[in-house]
């Protein structure tokens, strides 16, 4: 039988990456805790999927999340945008209900 290696993506190398320091958090330095919240922010779903699927690592990540919540809120910025939506969508109902 043959098997085909792959070689690891930068991707799969920045998850084992993150995945290693999950693995030893809360003992890890205060560098690798900010490197593990920034995937966690930024990285596409898909990926943050992919590192939550592995073992153990669920827990980790919402451990992670409780211990720096800052990071996960919305920024004011996002908050401004949803405040402008609703008013927004406010006044189309308001001028549509006076149309008649």
């Amino acid at each position: 039988m043959i098997i085909d290696h792959v070689e690891a993506t930068p991707v799969d190398r920045e998850i084992d990456k993150v995945e290693a320091i999950l693995k030893r958090y809360p003992h890890v330095t205060g560098d690798e805790a900010e490197r593990a919240v920034a995937f966690l922010v930024e990285a596409p779903i898909l990926d943050r999927g992919r590192l939550s699927s592995r073992p153990g690592m669920a827990a980790k990540m919402e451990q992670i999340r409780k211990d720096h919540a800052q990071a996960f809120r919305p920024s004011r910025m996002g908050y401004a945008l949803l405040a402008l939506f609703v008013l927004a969508l406010a006044a189309i109902i308001w001028m549509m209900a006076n149309i008649g």
